[in-house]
């Protein structure tokens, strides 16, 4: 699904991503609250933000 929205992602990014969807699964399994803007914003920030 990922590589439809941004087609160059690499493996570098996708565990970042891959770590980020981690966090907000834990969120959600304790039962806790969670921001979806935050995370939005992290997730576009990781497919924008070129590595170097």
């Amino acid at each position: 699904m990922l590589v439809s929205i941004a087609p160059k992602i690499n493996y570098l990014n996708s565990l970042r991503i891959k770590e980020t969807f981690t966090d907000i699964a834990s969120h959600i399994k304790a039962g806790g609250e969670w921001d979806i803007k935050k995370y939005w914003e992290e997730i576009s920030d990781i497919l924008v933000t070129p590595l170097i």
